[in-house]
């Protein structure tokens, strides 16, 4: 990734934009990171891939969770329901 000062930045004799067309450009101030120039299409592979990747997440937790859940299907909630009721319990 190129790294560029804030005051390189805001010069028009900068490369900073046409760098940024072609990757991710660091900019500096004080020699510390402060911003990140990207074009919209990285941007946009960035967070459509974020966003996919949180679905994979959350779909694995959905299935761990199910995995580990006690549910039952309907036939047998019915029956235990029916079993319950014909002992008197509540």
């Amino acid at each position: 990734m190129q790294s560029y000062t804030l005051a390189e930045a805001c010069n028009p004799q900068e490369t900073v934009f046409n760098q940024a067309a072609l990757e991710p450009v660091l900019l500096t101030n004080k020699s510390q990171p402060s911003y990140v120039i990207m074009s919209a299409d990285t941007y946009k592979y960035l967070v459509d891939r974020l966003m996919e990747l949180e679905d994979i997440l959350l779909g694995k937790a959905a299935k761990s969770a199910l995995n580990q859940s006690q549910m039952v299907g309907t036939e047998t909630f019915l029956e235990t329901l029916s079993r319950l009721a014909a002992n008197g319990e509540t």
